[in-house]
């Protein structure tokens, strides 16, 4: 297969008919011990998911080349998925309940170690978890590549600092801020090393970043794969490795052993756990049927009205709170 000129079929934004032209994708080294030295673990929308032989961390190589990062998360329709499209958000903005439930929770962890100062979040979208921040009282800072997200938090929300762009690119001052964020983000980057790094550099020396990422040891946590999207499948050992080369101690992991409870609304809860089995087969008519009953699904619940009401459910995610060295 040739790397350098390949189609890919993958419902990105509208929907299971659409034909994304990767012109140029990049070989890419482990993140953690910064070698290639690989096996095949599983191809998953043509791409190749590889787990390095050092360190275990699990990886797609190749991965599209910036134009097309940007231009993924840039676009609008991605926290707003047409109906057939496995892909980014269902709905974003319908999803704020259950997000700032899930955010207060990192918070109440986070408060533990660090109780005021200066927020960072990096791909904080529309801003939901700067709203928690500041109401338990920190100096609240974001950034995302998405305009329309940064508009929004602005705008909304009313969150002054926020700024569109890659937190590599951004003029923040060094050992600046209290906290820095990662909550469902790392798995997106292209390179999960140079955002750590700038973590680390914007940090004051003890400063804490908060990771919340799908834990790939975990049985929902292997059904996440979804390339492009998600580029890096941590576990708790690789992501504990991983920060310790980019100078981070870990203070706590939650949770240690087992499932994560966390908060969904039910029509997210209803349309990721038809995509998550939709992921796992190739079957074109077992498919077909999953996204007819998906689509009823939802249907049924947006008429009776409880699409945005907020329930717990088992998800393979899990949160790391580690301090800068």
């Amino acid at each position: 297969m040739c790397w350098a000129d390949h189609i890919v079929n993958i419902d990105i934004l509208q929907g299971s008919c659409t034909i994304i032209r990767i012109i140029n994708m990049k070989e890419v080294t482990c993140v953690i011990c910064e070698k290639n030295d690989t096996k095949l673990h599983a191809v998953n929308n043509n791409f190749s998911l590889v787990k390095c032989l050092h360190d275990g961390l699990v990886y797609v190589n190749p991965q599209p080349d910036n134009s097309d990062f940007q231009e993924f998360y840039g676009a609008k329709e991605y926290f707003l998925r047409s109906e057939t499209a496995t892909i980014g958000y269902s709905d974003y903005l319908a999803d704020q309940p259950a997000i700032i439930k899930n955010s207060c929770r990192v918070f109440d962890e986070l408060v533990k170690f660090c109780s005021v100062g200066k927020v960072l979040d990096i791909g904080c979208a529309f801003g939901f978890a700067l709203q928690v921040a500041q109401k338990y009282g920190f100096e609240a800072h974001g950034n995302d590549l998405n305009e329309h997200a940064i508009t929004y938090a602005r705008e909304k929300l009313h969150i002054e600092n926020v700024k569109v762009g890659c937190v590599t690119d951004l003029p923040y001052q060094n050992e600046s801020f209290d906290v820095v964020l990662m909550l469902g983000t790392i798995e997106h980057f292209q390179n999960p090393r140079e955002e750590t790094q700038a973590a680390y550099r914007l940090l004051k020396p003890g400063g804490l970043l908060a990771i919340v990422t799908v834990d790939f040891d975990s049985l929902v946590g292997r059904g996440t794969i979804r390339p492009p999207e998600h580029l890096y499948y941590f576990s708790a050992r690789t992501m504990d490795t991983f920060l310790q080369v980019n100078g981070f101690k870990v203070l706590k992991m939650a949770p240690q052993y087992g499932f994560n409870i966390f908060y969904f609304t039910i029509e997210d809860f209803a349309t990721r756990l038809f995509d998550y089995f939709y992921r796992l087969t190739e079957n074109t008519k077992f498919k077909k049927t999953l996204f007819f009953l998906k689509s009823t699904t939802l249907k049924f619940v947006k008429k009776i009205g409880i699409g945005s009401q907020v329930i717990p459910g088992i998800d393979g995610q899990f949160l790391t709170i580690a301090k800068r060295l």
